[in-house]
């Protein structure tokens, strides 16, 4: 084999897992050990999603044949399906519009301005969940979100979410997922905290 640069490389990783294998190997017992820890507070978030992925059948049947596909707003089946949606819905938006305020500063993004339109403009939507973590992330970035919409040729005039402290950029994109990547971040540790003094508590 010709040792070039690609190939050393190659060699250098091998050499590393094989040293990373042989002492996981020989130190099994201590690698179990942070494995069944780290699991251990995985475990929450992987229980969670698997009860959403499967409560997700029997709501979507739910929404869609008892509440029914409502053609127009004043339709009954319609808004039952939306106050459903609502209801399910009401904790979470909240609780991860809190973690998105606490999560901005730590992603250099404005904290404070995003607590002051978070209180402002949560409920600035026809829908009681849907700003609230969109009014967030509007203070966070510093920028003016919603406003008036178009659907299908007709204008609906909607109110807006944040200050227009600065135009809108491409850059923007990467910030919003910095804050949402730290925002479940820190909802994993809050919660795994919860769960680790819960357990304490019951020893």
């Amino acid at each position: 084999m010709e040792l070039n640069k690609e190939n050393m490389k190659k060699i250098r990783w091998l050499i590393a897992f094989s040293v990373l294998l042989y002492l996981g190997v020989q130190n099994l017992d201590v690698v179990l050990k942070y494995a069944k820890i780290v699991w251990g507070l995985l475990l929450p978030f992987v229980l969670g999603g698997a009860m959403a992925f499967v409560l997700n059948v029997p709501m979507a049947f739910i929404e869609r044949h008892v509440f029914g596909k409502a053609k127009e707003k004043e339709d009954r089946r319609g808004r039952a399906a939306a106050k459903f949606d609502d209801v399910m819905n009401f904790l979470p938006s909240r609780i991860s519009g809190i973690l998105m305020v606490l999560a901005a500063p730590l992603v250099k993004l404005d904290g404070k301005n995003a607590w002051k339109i978070f209180k402002r403009d949560r409920l600035c939507h026809a829908s009681p969940n849907s700003a609230q973590t969109e009014s967030v992330m509007a203070g966070a970035l510093q920028v003016q979100l919603a406003g008036d919409a178009w659907y299908f040729g007709k204008k609906h005039e909607k109110p807006t979410i944040g200050d227009p402290i600065r135009p809108v950029e491409i850059a923007d994109i990467a910030r919003a997922n910095r804050l949402l990547y730290a925002a479940s971040a820190l909802g994993m540790i809050v919660f795994n905290g919860i769960k680790i003094i819960l357990l304490l508590l019951l020893l």
